[in-house]
């Protein structure tokens, strides 16, 4: 995806940070991507900053009980025009190993992985989200989402959106598929979402 298509795509809900929001000392490294709730920077040397309002994405990506693949180096406080909410929550800067766009095998895969997951994951916020956890782990034991499933068993799932969109899975350089952003936190959908006649102007 094109990095206009991902700034048209981040502004139809909104985006939790503005271009204006990035430190001094980043401004240097060129933008790769942005979605609603996160920015990317090219970092070189086979890495990238990622900036990120989301505390829950954040643990995903650096905790070893997550992705475990990132390390937290930085956080700073951002003000948000629209959103005095927004404004409330720091932002986190993680580096990262970069990451390629998926393979058509590998999409393959993620697309049956996925329609896996839903079968047993569709009604969880409606009934005993342990025992689907526990279904999913059972049946699908070493599974795409195996981590991701242990991960969300650490909160509850009015937390949390899944966001199963095919530009939120990467490969390494080794091709194996990284759940690099399957899910963004309920606080900050809710918050992007109380935006109004949000106007974009990026230059």
């Amino acid at each position: 995806m094109k990095l206009n298509d991902l700034f048209q795509e981040a502004h139809r809900i909104g985006t939790a940070l503005w271009k204006s929001s990035i430190p001094q000392k980043y401004k240097h490294l060129p933008i790769i991507g942005q979605g609603a709730t996160s920015i990317v920077l090219d970092n070189g040397n086979d890495t990238v900053i990622m900036l990120t309002r989301d505390a829950m994405k954040k643990d995903w990506l650096i905790h070893d009980w997550g992705l475990g693949l990132g390390d937290w180096i930085d956080t700073f406080d951002a003000y948000h025009q629209k959103n005095r909410d927004l404004s409330d929550m720091p932002v986190y800067v993680i580096k990262l190993p970069k990451l390629f766009p998926l393979s058509n095998q590998n999409k393959k895969i993620i697309k049956k992985s996925i329609e896996d997951y839903n079968k047993i994951m569709f009604w969880i916020k409606k009934q005993d989200s342990m025992q689907k956890f526990e279904e999913y782990l059972e049946k699908h034991p070493n599974g795409l989402f195996k981590e991701l499933v242990e991960f969300l068993q650490n909160y509850e799932p009015e937390q949390y959106q899944v966001d199963f969109l095919t530009k939120n899975f990467m490969q390494d350089k080794n091709g194996k598929i990284i759940l690099i952003d399957p899910i963004v936190s309920t606080e900050i959908m809710d918050a992007l979402k109380n935006i109004k006649n949000y106007k974009y102007n990026y230059r």
